[in-house]
């Protein structure tokens, strides 16, 4: 007989090109999943940062405040003082008040840090009287150690904090503050407490140096105290953030109160990794 059985199957040409082709596949399939994993990520890092944003807002609306180390403070010759002190005094600071607490979002050299800081002032006026607006209350931070650093999940990184009074003009800044809405001289007579009902929202116009070492008071608890001067309250603040894994960006925007004392937060995730 001639000829002979012929075995079928593929050549190794045709077994490789099959193999190349699997693997692009493969490849594209895990590069598309990995995206999107890395995309809900950021979108979940993102929604962590604004209701913690949130969440402090809410500590000084409720008048919920700690601090990692004891302080005491004082009035003396018309100076509100805040010291380190070896015993815990809280609850017996009868000259001062917690009044609210500054966020500046981006410490550190990759941007990738939220430090909050507590403010407290002065319960009375220099004349007599309660306070009634954040001037008089003359804010100072709790000092140097008092501060608290939350890093951003997701590899987040802020590119751009900026305050906007609409017609009243805005600009970039490095911090802002969520305050107690003081009130008013007529219905201050019963005294004011650490909280409120309402919050107020102001940038700290300016730039924030880094804090001094060694647990000693800085510079970013001095400028916390100068900067607010007769800034007026309540812009839009707009915190924008940057994707570590994506080509993303987003921006928090945290709303005035209008003279309400109410805050709003909006949230919204776009493509490109540029904060404008």
């Amino acid at each position: 007989m001639k000829g002979g059985y012929r075995a079928k199957g593929f050549t190794i040409v045709e077994t490789l090109i099959v193999l190349a082709v699997t693997g692009a596949l493969f490849i594209s399939a895990m590069a598309l999943i990995g995206g999107q994993q890395a995309k809900t990520e950021f979108s979940q890092s993102v929604r962590e940062l604004d209701s913690k944003i949130r969440d402090l807002a809410n500590d000084v609306t409720t008048g919920n405040y700690s601090i990692p180390a004891k302080y005491s403070c004082a009035v003396s010759g018309g100076t509100l003082t805040i010291l380190p002190s070896a015993t815990d005094t809280l609850g017996n600071n009868k000259d001062c008040l917690f009044i609210g607490k500054v966020l500046q979002p981006g410490y550190g050299a990759d941007r990738n840090i939220l430090r909050i800081y507590t403010v407290a002032g002065r319960r009375l006026k220099a004349a007599g009287g309660d306070v009634t607006n954040l001037n008089e209350a003359t804010p100072q931070s709790m000092g140097a150690g008092s501060y608290m650093d939350t890093k951003l999940e997701g590899g987040l990184m802020v590119g751009r904090v900026t305050y906007d009074y609409g017609v009243g003009g805005g600009g970039d800044i490095d911090a802002f503050g969520f305050f107690t809405t003081f009130p008013t001289a007529a219905a201050s007579g019963n005294g004011l407490t650490s909280g409120s009902s309402l919050t107020d929202i102001y940038p700290l116009i300016g730039t924030l140096p880094a804090p001094s070492p060694s647990g000693t008071t800085g510079v970013v608890e001095t400028v916390i105290a100068n900067l607010l001067g007769a800034i007026p309250k309540n812009p839009t603040i707009t915190v924008c953030v940057l994707s570590g894994g994506t080509d993303q960006h987003a921006t928090i925007t945290i709303g005035g109160s209008g003279g309400n004392g109410q805050l709003t937060t909006k949230l919204d995730i776009q493509s490109g990794k540029v904060c404008s």
